[in-house]
């Protein structure tokens, strides 16, 4: 298997999903939960955890999915990884995967809701046997690595996959490891607003309740996770908005919403539930949410715009040349366009020797532009937004990302090829030779977190 398949196999989001379930219809009350498994409680260390920690990559690798532990922010690596984890209840040691030279579990995820999952492998291949579980803060095992895919905890529950071969059995467990919902859905997702998306093996989603019981019965196409007690579901070709007892509020005549879309090199220590960026097999995305009560929709005319919870047009755009836009993030939403020049150039030259960069803006929620420049984006995150422009100085003439605030000011000045969101007041980064305040890394293109000064917080191994 090649690389991009791992990323995929690795991730997922997001994203930002699994699920199966019931028959085509409501599924009866209560009917698929389960009885609490028994287990012995886990012994943990006398270790006080550390609240705020962070993914830390291997020493010197180059990989985005090759960590060997956790740090906090300061840089020191607070669970080391490399000797692997033993589970103190079963007196059982896992020891992490080979990789190249370095040793490392290649998938391991922030810690949400105090746990953070992680894979081992019961074979030399990488690719197959895959058994996940969850450790705590202190890096003690508090779910053995029993399932073939997980995804994190979101308000209790986190869905986990029990399949063998080509089938899925998704259910869901608590924080102690016991089972709360039986396994036995093709795809599941995480719990928003008390409801979880689920998929049953006739192919057709719903949701179902904290008990396992159908709260919204199983008849669509597909569906987006609820967000402020919305959902917008397709049933057919059609698409509508409905509430958590699936009353349609809002048909929308004429209009397509689209799965979400995770960029998964970016969201290295990705902390939003809703972005789906965790250890989960492969799987049909579902329907983007709703974001600061918008949701994006392409029109009949193949237009682009987006609506409010009402249904109706908050902001269209018409431009010819609309080449992304973002869900809204934090009051914001980002696009960016391409121009005729450029469109002409690549018929002409071909789009490999066209320069990326583009007109870019950010609009507010009556889609009125704040500001616009040359270059790429990205949404806001934590008051802070990534932005990519040209930057030509004594030092300097090339494309290179930087930071900016809601006022749409330079916060952190542009010194990288490539940023992530910022996440608990970190954002990962792959530093540019010869940027100013990295002088100590010009030899090669340093890669880890810094604050929201643009300082540098850098894992040191033991």
């Amino acid at each position: 298997m090649n690389r991009s398949k791992l990323i995929l196999l690795t991730i997922l989001t997001a994203v930002s999903f699994a699920m199966n379930g019931c028959s085509g219809g409501a599924a009866s009350s209560g009917g698929n939960s389960a009885k609490k498994d028994a287990k012995p409680a886990p012994k943990l260390s006398e270790k006080k955890p550390v609240e705020e920690i962070y993914l830390a990559r291997a020493n010197g690798s180059k990989h985005q999915f090759e960590y060997s532990g956790y740090m906090d922010k300061s840089g020191k690596i607070v669970i080391d990884l490399r000797k692997g984890l033993k589970d103190e209840s079963e007196n059982k040691q896992y020891t992490p995967t080979n990789y190249g030279t370095n040793k490392t579990f290649l998938q391991l995820t922030s810690f949400v809701e105090g746990l953070a999952g992680f894979c081992m492998h019961d074979s030399s291949d990488i690719y197959k046997d895959n058994r996940c579980g969850f450790i705590d803060k202190t890096g003690n095992i508090v779910v053995a690595p029993s399932y073939n895919y997980i995804l994190p905890f979101s308000e209790g529950l986190a869905a986990v996959d029990l399949s063998t071969g080509n089938s899925h059995s998704w259910g869901f467990i608590d924080a102690t490891g016991a089972s709360v919902i039986k396994g036995e859905y093709e795809q599941a997702g995480n719990f928003h607003d008390g409801l979880a998306i689920v998929q049953n093996k006739d192919g057709k989603f719903g949701y179902i309740d904290k008990t396992g019981k159908a709260a919204v019965e199983f008849k669509y196409e597909n569906v987006s996770d609820f967000s402020g007690g919305l959902a917008i579901v397709q049933d057919g070709k059609n698409f509508s908005i409905i509430d958590k007892t699936g009353k349609e509020i809002k048909k929308l005549e004429g209009a397509t919403v689209y799965p979400g879309k995770v960029t998964y090199g970016y969201n290295l220590d990705a902390r939003d539930k809703n972005r789906y960026d965790w250890i989960m097999a492969g799987h049909e995305r579902f329907l983007t949410p709703f974001r600061d009560g918008l949701v994006q929709i392409e029109r009949a005319d193949k237009s682009t715009a987006y609506i409010g919870t009402d249904g109706e047009v908050r902001i269209s755009l018409n431009a010819p040349f609309l080449e992304f836009s973002g869900q809204s993030s934090e009051g914001f939403v980002a696009v960016r366009y391409t121009n005729a020049e450029i469109e002409s150039l690549k018929s002409k030259v071909g789009a490999d020797r066209v320069s990326e960069m583009r007109d870019c803006s950010f609009l507010d929620a009556d889609g009125k532009s704040k500001t616009t420049f040359y270059g790429d984006i990205a949404p806001f995150s934590e008051g802070f937004a990534g932005v990519l422009k040209h930057v030509k100085d004594a030092n300097t003439d090339d494309d290179r990302w930087s930071f900016i605030n809601t006022s749409f000011e330079t916060a952190i000045p542009p010194a990288f090829v490539k940023v992530s969101a910022f996440e608990g007041g970190l954002a990962w980064v792959r530093v540019a030779p010869d940027s100013s305040g990295f002088e100590g890394f010009k030899e090669t293109e340093w890669e880890g977190y810094i604050d929201t000064s643009g300082k540098p917080v850098i894992p040191q191994w033991q």
